[in-house]
């Protein structure tokens, strides 16, 4: 027996280091223009009898604007792919003019919410007030254009009903 030990011992391979892959390409901050450092981390992780190995960059020092950028994000476990979709979203947003209400027609202004300290955006009609899982500006902005986008939408389906109406009778 204690050869086979020997043997075994003997032919025992050399540990291999895998080689860090080329790091990923990181949007900067569409607000300040920081870019988060990518960090290399290798996980082994125990599932149901069987060592799943994985190994994923995970983004630090991040800037000031990391919760708005993340709110924009779908929920992904990978922090890279969340970091680079939730810039890209937030750089339409920032770059969209906000538009007039469709209800009333005008421009709407900044006011101060008494429920929250996130400011507001109000027309005469307050149509499209909500606060509904608001939890920055960029995310009030965001949601003042979805709600004008439907309903305006909503105008036109009532418009082209009238009209389909109108051609039957």
């Amino acid at each position: 027996m204690n050869w086979l030990k020997r043997l075994l011992h003997m032919e025992e391979p050399e540990p291999v280091e895998k080689p860090e892959p080329k790091p990923p390409v990181l949007e900067p901050c569409p607000i300040c223009g920081r870019t988060p450092k990518p960090k290399y981390v290798y996980d082994a992780i125990l599932i149901r009898y069987y060592c799943q190995e994985d190994s994923v960059w995970l983004l630090s020092e991040w800037c000031d604007h990391s919760a708005s950028i993340f709110s924009f994000a779908p929920f992904e476990d990978k922090d890279v792919p969340k970091w680079n979709i939730g810039c890209r979203l937030l750089r339409t947003i920032v770059a969209v003019p906000v538009p007039e209400c469709p209800v009333c027609g005008e421009k709407p202004t900044v006011q101060p919410d008494t429920e929250s300290d996130i400011p507001q955006l109000v027309c005469s009609c307050n149509e499209l007030l909500g606060n509904d899982g608001i939890t920055n500006v960029y995310q009030r902005k965001h949601e003042w254009i979805r709600r004008c986008v439907a309903l305006k939408r909503k105008q036109d389906n009532v418009s082209e009903m009238e009209q389909l109406i109108g051609e039957t009778q």
